[in-house]
């Protein structure tokens, strides 16, 4: 198979086999950084600098994008799981604050890419499912009960998006997860830009 990119972004809710994903990357393509974006630190230097908890974990998440994103043009073989559509979806949830800002970070990094005739745009993968009742809780997610709702605040955000992406239902329609094979192949060939 014919590598699209060197660098993806998986983004979805908790449970629908990012990480199944990502292996299945690496095994056909090779050796790729991951980076797993997490709930933002509260570090003292951006509490000095900003006024409130919700403030400070915002400056956080957007120097942790800024980071990102300069990492993604370098075109080394990187993978994000996660990265800045969650803080969309997160943020306004159960940070405080609107997580919108991300769109302009996207804005510039595209913009830059472009004006250096550089090609090293990661592709953007929306893992969501038709079918919840297979999904189970790990104990990990902000709220499970939520889920739901976060993956339609997932797909507002992909559709606001400018990056080349393409969304995934991981569903088989009879109670389970689709082949990950299927999975995989669907997201390598089928990149579009809305």
């Amino acid at each position: 198979m014919e590598k699209l990119t060197n660098s993806f972004i998986l983004e979805g809710v908790d449970r629908l086999g990012k990480s199944s994903l990502i292996k299945r990357i690496k095994d056909e393509f090779g050796f790729h950084q991951i980076i797993h974006y997490e709930k933002p630190e509260l570090l003292a230097v951006y509490q000095q600098e900003t006024h409130g908890i919700a403030a400070a974990q915002q400056e956080y998440q957007a120097q942790s994008f800024i980071a990102g994103f300069k990492m993604l043009e370098s075109g080394a073989p990187l993978i994000c799981d996660r990265f800045h559509l969650g803080e969309t979806v997160y943020s306004p949830r159960y940070r405080g604050y609107s997580g919108d800002y991300v769109f302009d970070l996207e804005f510039v990094h595209l913009k830059r890419m472009s004006e250096r005739n550089e090609f090293y745009i990661p592709k953007l993968i929306l893992l969501t499912t038709s079918d919840f009742s297979f999904i189970q809780d790990d104990g990990l997610s902000f709220d499970f009960s939520k889920k739901e709702e976060e993956q339609e605040d997932f797909k507002k955000a992909f559709y606001r998006s400018q990056l080349p992406k393409v969304m995934i239902d991981v569903s088989d329609g009879k109670g389970g997860f689709r082949d990950p094979d299927d999975i995989f192949e669907e997201a390598m060939n089928e990149f579009f830009v809305y």
